[in-house]
């Protein structure tokens, strides 16, 4: 069967960037081209198809619920497009070489990893741990994986989503002490995450309490996790142990499983998000750009269920 007419590729690609990136001006960054094309492109497009796909804002895009319609099939459809063209293209293995800290490798990536090695098995995997915000330097990693509030700006940056706290705990936990509501968390035990205040300004549990409308209980006689064990506080949250704030790059995945819940707000918002990162001569290479668009996708499941949380 003839396949009906679709729309301009110049303008769907156009279109799929600045949904990605949330901003036209990074979008016409990511496909060298001007500002003004990319909003000629979208707007050809939005005559094409008769609906609008962008609410032009201040100082940034938001997807209508047309272009929330269109985004995710088209971006799976480019990627798919990316791979078979690649895979003619480019012979043998690549290495590709992660650079993070310990507690975002173990909670944000390993978790997800598995699927890019399912759809890329080309593509052979290292990681590297790290704490200290190292520039990427030449003969080091391909990519990186930060949490920060300014990301460099020397190098090639995707923005994969805003970093959030919200209170988490097992739902044995939550089921055992009858967490229904705020104030049933005055004499819940606490997992306190200190590694947060790495961030200056970044909330703790009594900027939640204060959010709550509750008064801030002792938070003296919780257990202490300090910077280098972020990733345990997961753990131990899951084992039942305590309620933890948690951080959205961090809980994601164990909420997605089932063994954490959010069983009530509020959601504290911070001025922290998670980017991705490598060097801008390696942004073109087809393992660094299948993986990099392979996270923001991601990522974008993160985002989602985010706005969830805070919805609720």
């Amino acid at each position: 069967m003839p396949l009906r007419r679709l729309p301009s590729l110049s303008a769907l690609r156009a279109f799929e960037a600045a949904a990605r990136l949330g901003s036209f001006k990074a979008a016409a960054q990511d496909l060298n081209v001007t500002p003004g094309a990319i909003s000629q492109h979208i707007r050809a497009l939005e005559e094409d198809l008769g609906v609008s796909l962008f609410r032009r804002e201040a100082r940034a895009v938001t997807l209508t619920k047309d272009g929330q319609m269109l985004y995710p099939d088209l971006t799976e459809s480019f990627l798919r497009m990316q791979r078979a063209v690649d895979r003619v293209s480019v012979k043998g293995k690549r290495r590709l070489t992660i650079n993070s800290s310990a507690p975002l490798i173990t909670k944000f990536l390993l978790p997800r990893l598995p699927r890019f090695s399912n759809v890329h098995p080309d593509i052979e995997i290292s990681i590297e741990t790290e704490y200290e915000l190292n520039p990427l330097e030449t003969n080091g990693p391909d990519v990186a994986i930060r949490l920060t509030c300014s990301p460099p700006g020397h190098v090639h940056v995707r923005k994969l989503f805003d970093e959030l706290m919200l209170p988490v705990a097992s739902p044995a936990l939550i089921e055992r002490l009858a967490l229904n509501s705020p104030s049933d968390m005055l004499t819940a035990p606490l997992l306190n995450d200190t590694s947060m205040t790495l961030f200056e300004g970044a909330p703790g549990w009594a900027d939640w309490f204060s959010a709550a409308g509750l008064a801030v209980p002792d938070l003296s006689a919780g257990m202490q996790f300090e910077r280098r064990a972020a990733d345990y506080v997961v753990d131990i949250a899951i084992s039942g142990t305590g309620v933890m704030l948690g951080r959205s790059s961090m809980c994601q995945a164990a909420l997605s499983a089932g063994l954490l819940v959010c069983p009530f707000g509020p959601v504290l918002r911070t001025d922290i998000s998670l980017y991705l990162l490598c060097r801008h001569e390696m942004k073109t290479q087809p393992h660094v750009r299948f993986f990099m668009e392979w996270l923001q996708q991601e990522a974008a499941l993160v985002t989602t269920l985010n706005a969830l949380h805070s919805a609720a």
